[in-house]
């Protein structure tokens, strides 16, 4: 959970200024090739009065301005040097060198396929932070909503996300409410639903199609609830765990599902026994190996 003092020491490290890696600097990977360049790259740069204005909107001079929210990463206000906003965010992607490059190749293609943000530019920077520039959406995230009967209102647009997303060969194991978000950009006026986080996107997927885990009815069982929210959440811990297959991995997601298992339990008013067997009915094929593997 994010504290107000967490918030508050995230907002004033946002505050310090400086370029996101910028050209010529020791924090930006890559920045030698932009800097130097060959003879096409000096002559673009001086170029007619197209290209001067391309240099001039380079996502290179912008600067992390307020401290807006925080999911998986951070996110904060795009903001130009002399303080003015602009109608995009800064987020910071934290992980490995190859949880960055999957986070921005995910953002850009959903960005493509007209599921996500435009993407600006993103850049791992020599000290290991990931910066990603995108357009900045205005409205709310559906874990916002209050009821399911509200979430459901929004059923056929997170169904259409999810039809692209498969008509692409993309699988998004964590549809997690705070994962989608209803709003417009700069470049789409008109309010939409949109996806914004990508790391737990699966690449390749040619399996069956799966909807509506997130959209419940209020009518419906503890059982069904207790399938639909969270065999989801235990699918993102089983990922993490097929992706290293490590001892250490194995113990990390064990804990975190018996803790999962433990909270619908108590909510729902069933046994840990009944609340894990619905889970382990529920999944199928690598899944089902995984989780026996990490539950023994």
């Amino acid at each position: 959970m994010l504290t107000r003092k967490n918030k508050n020491k995230l907002k004033s490290l946002s505050q310090r200024g400086g370029r996101l890696c910028p050209v010529g600097s020791k924090g930006s990977k890559g920045s030698s090739k932009s800097s130097k360049g060959s003879k096409g790259s000096k002559k673009s740069s001086k170029g007619s009065k197209g290209s001067k204005k391309s240099s001039k909107d380079s996502t290179d001079i912008y600067t992390r301005g307020d401290f807006i929210a925080r999911g998986t990463h951070a996110v904060y206000e795009a903001i130009m040097p002399n303080g003015n906003k602009t109608d995009y965010v800064v987020k910071e992607v934290r992980g490995t060198v190859a949880n960055k490059e999957h986070e921005f190749a995910l953002a850009k293609l959903a960005g493509d396929l007209g599921i996500g943000p435009k993407v600006m530019w993103s850049r791992v920077c020599a000290d290991g932070v990931g910066f990603l520039v995108m357009e900045r959406i205005y409205g709310f995230t559906l874990d916002s909503l209050k009821s399911p009967a509200k979430v459901a209102e929004y059923r056929d647009q997170y169904v259409a996300i999810l039809d692209r997303m498969y008509d692409a060969g993309l699988m998004m194991h964590d549809r997690n409410l705070g994962n989608f978000m209803f709003g417009h950009t700069r470049s789409h006026p008109t309010p939409r639903l949109w996806i914004i986080d990508y790391d737990q996107i699966e690449r390749g997927y040619a399996g069956p199609r799966e909807y509506g885990f997130w959209f419940i009815s209020l009518e419906q069982s503890p059982a069904t609830h207790v399938r639909i929210h969270l065999i989801a959440k235990i699918k993102v811990q089983l990922n993490t765990y097929m992706r290293f297959r490590k001892p250490t991995v194995a113990a990390t997601t064990r804990t975190n599902i018996v803790k999962f298992i433990q909270a619908e339990s108590k909510q729902g008013g069933l046994t840990e026994d009944v609340v894990r067997a619905i889970v382990e009915g529920g999944l199928e094929g690598a899944y089902r190996d995984a989780f026996q593997e990490v539950m023994v």
